[in-house]
């Protein structure tokens, strides 16, 4: 018997990164997109930009039980000290490649 899937909502406001994200993650996850502030119960995982990001992780520190990972076409060393402080669980640029 499998274990259970991971919940993942992407709430990324670029379309073209919200639809490859869900399409990277759909055969392993179970994988949606909107606010996270609706699924925030029943997500494991979180996908966000910068921005959004901190506002869940100040969620999170209220206790909302999400982890969260930046995904940024920005990347430069204060934002991503800013979000790991926070408590972001990962930060990548987008540009990153997939496996």
């Amino acid at each position: 018997m499998l274990g259970r899937r991971t919940n993942v909502v992407v709430v990324h406001p670029s379309p073209v990164l919200n639809a490859g994200v869900r399409a990277l993650l759909a055969d392993e996850c179970d994988v949606r997109s909107g606010e996270w502030a609706q699924h925030a119960q029943s997500a494991d995982v979180v996908v966000a930009d910068h921005e959004q990001a901190l506002a869940l992780l100040h969620a999170v520190a209220q206790g909302v039980p999400t982890r969260c990972l930046v995904v940024s076409a920005r990347l430069n060393g204060r934002m991503v000290r800013e979000a790991m402080e926070a408590g972001a669980h990962g930060y990548v640029t987008a540009e990153c490649a997939a496996p």
